[in-house]
């Protein structure tokens, strides 16, 4: 759902590029999670006076914004960071395929106004972009469609606008809400957080084995695993693992009883805080699914191996 305002002042702290039809776009999705609670009630006004911003533009308000939403709710909200160089409307795509709507603004200003010290995981500054919100400027030039963004970084936090037919810098983080986690294995029935996840077209795939110990290696810990998993392209979520499940006879018979497949693209925490990956086991008759802590040091051994994409 998108909601639409009318006017808008063109922000100099832009952190976008201008499309590029020659510029090949490749993506890797990566998410934090940030549980808020949002009072759509409250004015636009109210909500950027709460965040305490060092700068902002006079343009948000809730004559501009206006929104059906009611009430107060508790939301978790997605940090995307595709760490790539793409559209609005790639973003867009791409937070569908990994059960996301795009954030609107007054979720934005809430995480603003919550997560205030957040910049300082990414330095030097970081873009967080609310797609959900299209603010339609009568009076521009070009790019009449604007978002709304939050800036942040060491020279202070400012709300402004930029403009949606653009690509957005490698840098940038889009904010999204979670809609449905369209898992089988829907974690969070068991009381689960989902604290990192990545995208699953849905489309067929064959999957290729990839080592990722070294010669004098047996075991490794989860978070040197998971690192390896990002640099051998074979950072595949839970929903590649559900896809073979539903398709073993993509799985090679050879690997029946050989070896467990580990797919660390997704990251839940249990119940005792612990951080669960989902790996596939063959029980002799069948593949099955399950998951693993990922803070152990003894992921490899003989039988441990990541999963990516033949090509």
């Amino acid at each position: 759902m998108f909601s639409f305002g009318a006017t808008v002042l063109f922000s100099p702290l832009v952190f976008c590029k201008e499309p590029n039809d020659t510029e090949e776009i490749q993506v890797e999705n990566q998410v934090e999670t940030f549980p808020i609670s949002v009072n759509y009630d409250l004015s636009v006004e109210s909500m950027v006076a709460m965040g305490k911003y060092d700068g902002q533009n006079y343009n948000f308000t809730t004559k501009n914004f206006p929104t059906i939403r009611k009430g107060e709710v508790d939301l978790v909200l997605g940090l995307v960071h595709f760490n790539g160089v793409l559209t609005s409307e790639e973003a867009l795509k791409e937070l569908d395929k990994m059960g996301y709507r795009p954030a609107e603004l007054r979720e934005l200003l809430v995480f603003g106004a919550k997560y205030s010290d957040i910049w300082n995981q990414f330095p030097p500054v970081v873009s967080v972009v609310a797609l959900g919100s299209v603010w339609l400027d009568p009076n521009a030039r070009r790019n009449h469609y604007k978002v709304p963004y939050l800036l942040m970084g060491s020279g202070g936090r400012y709300m402004e606008f930029n403009c949606f037919d653009c690509r957005w810098h490698e840098g940038c983080r889009f904010l999204a809400v979670r809609e449905s986690y369209k898992y089988d294995y829907d974690k969070t029935k068991s009381g689960w957080t989902l604290l990192e996840d990545t995208s699953f077209d849905g489309k067929q795939f064959v999957p290729d084995i990839v080592e990722f110990l070294k010669p004098n290696e047996s075991y490794v810990r989860g978070d040197v695993m998971k690192q390896r998993a990002k640099e051998l392209n074979a950072h595949l979520s839970q929903r590649h693992a559900e896809y073979l499940l539903e398709h073993q006879d993509l799985i090679p018979k050879e690997w029946q009883g050989k070896y467990y497949l580990i797919f660390p693209g997704t990251v839940w925490q249990d119940w005792y805080g612990g951080q669960r990956v989902a790996y596939l086991y063959w029980d002799g008759d069948q593949w099955n699914l399950s998951f693993f802590w990922l803070e152990i040091e003894s992921w490899g051994g003989p039988a441990g191996r990541l999963v990516g994409l033949r090509k």
